[in-house]
């Protein structure tokens, strides 16, 4: 290299900054909590003000996996007569992400 000595940088100064700008923007922060229960737990107390109690909007998100796990979500989601969407927020709140319960209701489309 060249020798260039870099400034120091305050962390905790870019941090405020940081949140500051989120909290202004209206940007969502990620809330790590402490303590020995997941945070799937607390999934029914996270509000969102401005949906209110309707569910969340949705994205779709393209996962490629092996066939044999594709088959055995297609039929568990059969056999249980839910949507794998279902099974697999259900395995995504189990793994510890926050997903609120509305968002996690059975759409009912299997049910006929």
């Amino acid at each position: 290299m060249s020798g260039q000595n870099f400034q120091p940088v305050e962390i905790d100064l870019l941090d405020q900054k940081l949140a500051e700008t989120a909290t202004r923007k209206r940007i969502p922060t990620l809330n790590v909590t402490t303590g020995s229960e997941p945070l799937g737990e607390h999934a029914e107390t996270i509000a969102d003000p401005q949906l209110g109690n309707k569910p969340a909007p949705r994205k779709p998100i393209s996962v490629e996996m092996p066939d044999y796990l594709a088959t055995a979500l297609k039929v568990a989601a059969a056999q249980q007569s839910v949507t794998v969407r279902h099974l697999i927020l259900n395995a995504l709140v189990d793994a510890g992400f926050d997903v609120r319960a509305i968002d996690r209701e059975e759409d009912g489309r299997r049910l006929r």
